[in-house]
Protein backbone atom coordinates (compact mmCIF):
# COMPACT_ATOMS: atom_id res chain seq x y z
CA UNK A 1 0.00 0.00 0.00
CA UNK A 2 2.94 2.45 1.05
CA UNK A 3 4.49 1.69 -2.27
CA UNK A 4 1.91 2.29 -4.25
CA UNK A 5 0.70 5.66 -2.85
CA UNK A 6 4.62 6.63 -2.67
CA UNK A 7 4.50 6.11 -7.02
CA UNK A 8 1.34 7.68 -7.09
CA UNK A 9 2.67 10.95 -5.10
CA UNK A 10 5.49 10.97 -7.30
CA UNK A 11 3.48 10.86 -10.66
CA UNK A 12 1.42 13.82 -9.64
CA UNK A 13 4.20 16.12 -8.46
CA UNK A 14 5.44 15.64 -11.94
CA UNK A 15 2.13 16.36 -13.47
CA UNK A 16 2.42 19.45 -11.72
CA UNK A 17 5.24 20.84 -13.30
CA UNK A 18 4.74 22.43 -16.51
CA UNK A 19 6.97 24.28 -19.39
CA UNK A 20 5.31 27.82 -21.28
CA UNK A 21 6.80 29.00 -24.22
CA UNK A 22 5.98 32.57 -23.84
CA UNK A 23 7.96 33.34 -27.03
CA UNK A 24 5.69 31.08 -29.09
CA UNK A 25 1.99 32.03 -30.54
CA UNK A 26 0.94 28.63 -29.42
CA UNK A 27 2.98 27.65 -26.06
CA UNK A 28 2.25 24.39 -25.82
CA UNK A 29 4.28 23.15 -28.78
CA UNK A 30 7.94 22.56 -27.92
CA UNK A 31 9.60 24.24 -29.68
CA UNK A 32 13.05 26.58 -29.49
CA UNK A 33 14.48 28.48 -32.10
CA UNK A 34 18.07 29.65 -32.55
CA UNK A 35 19.31 33.39 -32.84
CA UNK A 36 17.15 34.63 -30.39
CA UNK A 37 15.45 34.79 -27.19
CA UNK A 38 13.12 32.03 -26.28
CA UNK A 39 11.38 32.40 -22.79
CA UNK A 40 10.09 30.34 -21.08
CA UNK A 41 7.98 30.22 -17.60
CA UNK A 42 8.26 26.71 -15.45
CA UNK A 43 5.54 26.56 -13.22
CA UNK A 44 4.98 23.72 -10.47
CA UNK A 45 8.40 23.90 -9.06
CA UNK A 46 9.18 24.27 -5.08
CA UNK A 47 10.00 27.83 -4.32
CA UNK A 48 13.16 26.75 -2.25
CA UNK A 49 16.42 27.50 -4.55
CA UNK A 50 18.79 25.49 -2.38
CA UNK A 51 16.88 22.38 -3.06
CA UNK A 52 16.22 22.48 -7.19
CA UNK A 53 17.85 23.22 -10.11
CA UNK A 54 16.94 23.78 -14.06
CA UNK A 55 19.28 22.62 -16.74
CA UNK A 56 19.56 22.31 -19.99
CA UNK A 57 21.48 19.81 -22.13
CA UNK A 58 23.34 20.82 -25.68
CA UNK A 59 26.89 22.08 -26.58
CA UNK A 60 26.12 25.62 -26.71
CA UNK A 61 22.74 25.64 -25.28
CA UNK A 62 22.41 28.50 -22.63
CA UNK A 63 19.46 28.81 -19.96
CA UNK A 64 19.38 32.08 -17.70
CA UNK A 65 16.84 32.81 -14.47
CA UNK A 66 15.24 36.55 -15.65
CA UNK A 67 12.42 36.67 -12.87
CA UNK A 68 10.65 34.12 -10.78
CA UNK A 69 10.34 31.32 -12.67
CA UNK A 70 10.98 32.99 -15.59
CA UNK A 71 14.12 32.29 -18.22
CA UNK A 72 15.23 32.74 -21.34
CA UNK A 73 16.62 29.55 -22.84
CA UNK A 74 19.22 30.23 -26.05
CA UNK A 75 19.76 27.72 -28.67
CA UNK A 76 22.90 27.39 -30.85
CA UNK A 77 22.02 24.81 -33.61
CA UNK A 78 18.70 22.54 -34.86
CA UNK A 79 18.36 19.55 -33.34
CA UNK A 80 17.15 18.35 -29.65
CA UNK A 81 17.57 19.62 -26.32
CA UNK A 82 16.04 18.68 -22.65
CA UNK A 83 15.26 20.75 -19.90
CA UNK A 84 16.19 18.91 -16.72
CA UNK A 85 14.18 19.72 -13.12
CA UNK A 86 15.71 18.05 -10.11
CA UNK A 87 15.37 18.34 -6.16
CA UNK A 88 18.17 17.19 -4.11
CA UNK A 89 19.90 16.05 -7.07
CA UNK A 90 17.27 13.66 -8.00
CA UNK A 91 15.38 14.24 -11.28
CA UNK A 92 11.80 15.02 -10.68
CA UNK A 93 10.71 16.58 -14.42
CA UNK A 94 12.24 16.45 -17.81
CA UNK A 95 10.61 17.43 -21.47
CA UNK A 96 12.40 17.65 -24.82
CA UNK A 97 12.62 20.31 -27.44
CA UNK A 98 13.16 20.32 -31.06
CA UNK A 99 15.18 23.17 -31.95
CA UNK A 100 14.54 25.16 -35.70
CA UNK A 101 16.44 27.61 -37.16
CA UNK A 102 14.45 30.91 -37.34
CA UNK A 103 13.26 32.20 -40.71
CA UNK A 104 14.30 35.87 -41.72
CA UNK A 105 11.28 37.63 -40.82
CA UNK A 106 9.01 39.45 -43.36
CA UNK A 107 5.83 41.90 -43.63
CA UNK A 108 2.47 40.04 -44.13
CA UNK A 109 -1.00 41.69 -44.39
CA UNK A 110 -3.24 39.40 -42.29
CA UNK A 111 -0.88 36.65 -42.40
CA UNK A 112 -0.60 37.03 -46.09
CA UNK A 113 2.62 38.07 -48.31
CA UNK A 114 3.74 38.04 -51.95
CA UNK A 115 0.38 37.18 -53.21
CA UNK A 116 -3.23 37.74 -54.45
CA UNK A 117 -5.34 39.65 -51.65
CA UNK A 118 -8.59 41.32 -51.82
CA UNK A 119 -9.26 44.73 -50.93
CA UNK A 120 -11.84 43.71 -48.53
CA UNK A 121 -9.31 41.28 -46.29
CA UNK A 122 -6.73 44.56 -46.31
CA UNK A 123 -9.68 47.13 -45.18
CA UNK A 124 -10.55 44.55 -42.35
CA UNK A 125 -6.69 44.42 -41.22
CA UNK A 126 -5.27 47.33 -42.05
CA UNK A 127 -1.91 46.85 -40.68
CA UNK A 128 1.11 45.19 -41.26
CA UNK A 129 2.32 42.17 -39.34
CA UNK A 130 5.88 41.10 -39.01
CA UNK A 131 6.42 37.11 -38.76
CA UNK A 132 8.75 34.58 -39.49
CA UNK A 133 7.15 32.20 -42.17
CA UNK A 134 7.02 28.51 -41.18
CA UNK A 135 7.09 28.88 -37.46
CA UNK A 136 5.91 29.55 -34.17
CA UNK A 137 7.86 32.18 -32.94
CA UNK A 138 6.50 35.58 -31.69
CA UNK A 139 8.08 38.45 -32.69
CA UNK A 140 7.90 41.63 -30.35
CA UNK A 141 9.58 43.30 -33.34
CA UNK A 142 8.14 46.75 -33.04
CA UNK A 143 7.13 49.20 -36.69
CA UNK A 144 8.35 52.52 -36.30
CA UNK A 145 7.41 53.28 -40.24
CA UNK A 146 6.80 51.41 -43.44
CA UNK A 147 6.65 52.68 -47.20
CA UNK A 148 3.37 51.72 -49.29
CA UNK A 149 4.41 51.99 -53.04
CA UNK A 150 1.23 51.88 -54.96
CA UNK A 151 1.15 50.82 -58.93
CA UNK A 152 -1.43 51.05 -61.48
CA UNK A 153 -0.85 48.26 -64.34
CA UNK A 154 -1.76 50.18 -66.75
CA UNK A 155 0.52 53.23 -66.04
CA UNK A 156 3.79 51.07 -67.23
CA UNK A 157 5.41 48.06 -67.39
CA UNK A 158 7.83 49.22 -64.81
CA UNK A 159 5.74 49.06 -61.51
CA UNK A 160 8.95 50.88 -59.69
CA UNK A 161 8.97 53.53 -62.24
CA UNK A 162 5.28 54.62 -61.94
CA UNK A 163 4.88 53.78 -58.23
CA UNK A 164 3.14 56.65 -55.79
CA UNK A 165 5.00 56.28 -52.84
CA UNK A 166 3.20 57.32 -49.54
CA UNK A 167 4.92 56.96 -46.15
CA UNK A 168 3.26 56.05 -42.63
CA UNK A 169 4.73 56.54 -39.07
CA UNK A 170 3.60 53.19 -36.99
CA UNK A 171 2.06 49.86 -38.76
CA UNK A 172 -1.36 50.72 -39.76
CA UNK A 173 -2.03 52.22 -43.04
CA UNK A 174 -2.78 56.13 -43.02
CA UNK A 175 -5.72 57.26 -44.16
CA UNK A 176 -4.08 58.45 -47.23
CA UNK A 177 -2.79 54.62 -47.85
CA UNK A 178 -6.58 53.51 -47.59
CA UNK A 179 -7.75 56.13 -49.76
CA UNK A 180 -5.37 54.71 -52.50
CA UNK A 181 -6.13 51.03 -51.54
CA UNK A 182 -10.03 51.52 -51.94
CA UNK A 183 -9.10 53.32 -55.72
CA UNK A 184 -7.15 50.02 -56.37
CA UNK A 185 -7.89 47.67 -59.39
CA UNK A 186 -7.67 44.44 -60.08
CA UNK A 187 -3.53 43.43 -60.83
CA UNK A 188 -2.25 46.64 -59.39
CA UNK A 189 0.11 46.34 -56.78
CA UNK A 190 0.94 47.36 -53.54
CA UNK A 191 4.90 47.33 -52.82
CA UNK A 192 5.57 47.46 -48.80
CA UNK A 193 9.14 48.22 -48.35
CA UNK A 194 11.88 49.76 -46.16
CA UNK A 195 10.02 49.14 -43.08
CA UNK A 196 11.98 50.68 -39.65
CA UNK A 197 11.39 48.39 -37.32
CA UNK A 198 13.21 48.57 -33.62
CA UNK A 199 15.26 45.77 -34.15
CA UNK A 200 16.67 47.21 -37.48
CA UNK A 201 16.09 44.84 -39.69
CA UNK A 202 14.67 45.75 -42.85
CA UNK A 203 11.73 43.52 -44.56
CA UNK A 204 10.03 43.76 -48.04
CA UNK A 205 6.56 42.32 -49.42
CA UNK A 206 4.92 42.76 -52.53
CA UNK A 207 1.15 42.15 -52.95
CA UNK A 208 -1.11 42.12 -55.57
CA UNK A 209 -4.67 42.31 -54.90
CA UNK A 210 -7.94 40.83 -56.69
CA UNK A 211 -9.62 44.28 -57.10
CA UNK A 212 -12.82 42.32 -55.65
CA UNK A 213 -14.52 42.55 -52.56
Amino acid sequence: MFLAMCIFICGLLRSQINIINQSLTDSSVAFFYTGVDNRIKITGMKPHADMSRISITGAGNRLEKTGLNQYIVNVTAPGTCTIFYTEYGKKIFEKDFKIERLSYPEVTIDGLRDTIISIARILANPFIKIISPGSYFRHDIRTISFRADFSREEDSTDRTDSAVIIPTPGSHFSPEQIKWIKQLKKNDAIILKESEQSSRMAAQSPFLHSGSG
